[in-house]
């Protein structure tokens, strides 16, 4: 920030600039003019994926909202300099702001699609400037640039196949590969490449570590508004929570998914995993193109919507404004629980965490549905058994 200062109070000044910040809206300002930048200096702001906050504003509104105050008063600054990357599709999410839109306005700036003969080049570049010397068949470039034209996610499909291509290629031994359309069926062609690959590392997997992942990548996917589902990065501690096993045994089921050659969480193959790290979906790609997560992320979406519906009532009831819950709700909820009880309770306790509300509140509302509901059902047999008796 235009501060020449001795390397051992680097740090004290780093504190600082994290710290001062979270006082109010323009304390960035407030800190460049008792600290201000030399001539002919800039500060320049750059948040990149910054529709990871809305995300994030989910659990910390306030905070989301701060952040969003201190960027919008920053560009007041005659010295400063604000720039945020942004998915085009989260643009309406940005009215939730006040002034955020109008700011957006006055320096939008819209990445155009690649143009086939600029999506040519990304297909055929990397092979030929490779220490391989190799190629792209021109059938190959033609069938891939048909293929990617009606896909949302060109670039990350495309670049996922043509690493499995290329790495078939090289471990062949061919000299100046040519990469053709020969493995391309066996790989599942551009729109099935992903699944097909995330299917078979987890058919690696035992049975066990096969229920792990499915824990790992439902705590990794949110349903978002509109049906939209994200990432969601999240602690190997809480995963192993939800799971009830050993973070050791989350670390294990990671590792298939983390290798060089696949990339699908990170962090990557090499890279330490604890207990306190936190675990991530590499591109949400693998969201919208592997179909054994749409299934795990629908069901874990109608799973927390029955659930939150639940401790919602369950508090209103505890209120006395709401009465408990009768057929066909309550034998859905009662089917619900029994298909976790296998779950260990502290697992099962663990769960619920994630989309709040008071579990105990909620399963005692639960029980109380059921023991009306089954009192009333006796009532009415023996009700039944007077008339037949009387009859």
């Amino acid at each position: 920030m235009g501060r020449d200062c001795p390397v051992d109070e680097q740090p004290k000044y780093i504190d600082e600039l994290e710290e001062k910040p979270r006082r109010g809206c323009r304390a960035l300002n407030w800190l460049l003019g008792v600290q201000p930048l030399a001539p002919g200096e800039r500060l320049l702001i750059l948040v990149d994926q910054f529709e990871e906050l809305f995300r994030f504003r989910r659990g910390y509104a306030q905070d989301a909202a701060a952040f969003v105050a201190l960027l919008l008063a920053a560009t007041s600054h005659e010295d400063c300099y604000v720039v945020i990357t942004m998915r085009s599709e989260f643009l309406g999410d940005c009215s939730t702001y006040p002034d955020l839109p109008e700011a957006i306005n006055t320096g939008l700036f819209l990445i155009p699609c690649l143009s086939p003969e600029q999506l040519a080049d990304a297909i055929q570049l990397p092979p030929r400037l490779s220490e391989y010397s190799g190629d792209v068949s021109d059938y190959l470039v033609r069938r891939l640039l048909i293929e990617a034209a009606a896909e949302q996610n060109q670039l990350p499909l495309l670049q996922h196949l043509l690493m499995r291509l290329w790495d078939r290629a090289i471990a062949s031994s061919r000299k100046n590969p040519v990469l053709d359309d020969v493995d391309l069926a066996d790989l599942g062609g551009l729109t099935a490449a992903l699944d097909t690959h995330a299917d078979e590392v987890f058919d690696e997997l035992d049975p066990d570590q096969q229920a792990t992942a499915e824990v790992l990548f439902r705590a990794l996917t949110e349903r978002a508004e509109g049906e939209r589902d994200t990432r969601r990065p999240v602690k190997t501690s809480k995963v192993a929570d939800v799971a009830g096993v050993s973070p050791d045994r989350v670390i294990a089921c990671t590792q298939p998914f983390r290798r060089a050659d696949r990339n699908f969480l990170t962090p990557p193959a090499g890279q330490p995993l604890g207990a306190d790290d936190t675990i991530d979906i590499t591109h949400e790609a693998l969201i919208r193109q592997w179909k054994r997560l749409w299934d795990w992320t629908d069901d874990e979406a109608e799973q927390a919507e029955l659930y939150q519906r639940l401790a919602a009532d369950a508090q209103r009831w505890q209120n006395g404004t709401r009465a408990l819950w009768i057929d066909p709700n309550l034998q859905i909820a009662l089917d619900w629980r029994d298909q976790n009880q296998h779950r260990s309770r502290d697992a099962w306790v663990a769960w619920p965490a994630r989309y709040g509300g008071d579990f105990a509140l909620a399963m005692k509302f639960l029980d109380a549905s059921r023991d009306q509901c089954e009192a009333r059902r006796a009532a009415a047999r023996a009700l039944q058994c007077q008339k037949l008796r009387r009859a």
